[in-house]
């Protein structure tokens, strides 16, 4: 199995990079937030960002901090995928499970964007999730900090930093040469 784990701030692009190489290169996606979210619907919790805070605390107290990693290799072992992007990696234990796990088949990108393009993407998106104003903005980017160790060194840790200032076609094409120098594009049949 291929596995491309997308890191990054809030709103820098991690899922629109997904979606691309689901749809132009056949690979799988997995949100580890959606793991988190089943995880909150099967204990009868409330879905909101407060809620998957706790419960990823909770988890990795319980499960070591690897717990999302090692929950969404078996997922997609289980579904018998070949190539997976999975977007939310925020903790080093999680890219200890899957450089470990998978070697070279692991490749981590950190998607970058200035924080006033971030901050738009998320005012824009109109999630329930997601911030309605920059004070909001501020204090999510403090909690996320807080809560994951990553969230601060992303760049320092990822395999491949892509900046995402820029329009999407400048974008994929920086995702396209990515695919190709690390031989992660699909393979044609």
């Amino acid at each position: 199995m291929k596995l491309i784990g997308l890191c990054g701030k809030i709103g820098a692009g991690k899922d629109a990079l997904a979606d691309y190489i689901v749809k132009k290169h056949k690979y799988n996606k997995i949100v580890m937030s959606d793991i988190i979210t089943e995880e909150l619907k099967k204990n009868g919790m409330c879905v909101n960002r407060e809620e998957m805070q706790k419960i990823t605390r909770e988890y990795k107290a319980n499960f070591g901090k690897g717990v999302w990693a090692k929950k969404s290799i078996e997922y997609a072992r289980k579904k018998g995928w070949r190539r997976v992007a999975i977007t939310g990696i925020r903790d080093s234990e999680e890219v200890k499970v899957f450089r470990r796990d998978l070697g070279n088949d692991f490749l981590l990108v950190c998607v970058t964007a200035d924080d006033n393009i971030r901050c738009e993407r998320l005012k824009s998106r109109g999630s329930a999730k997601d911030i309605k104003t920059l004070e909001e903005f501020e204090a999510q980017e403090k909690k996320e900090a807080e809560i994951f160790d990553l969230y601060d060194k992303f760049e320092k840790i990822a395999d491949v930093v892509l900046t995402n200032n820029t329009s999407m076609i400048e974008f994929f094409a920086k995702v396209e040469l990515l695919l190709k120098e690390k031989d992660f594009k699909a393979k044609e049949i």
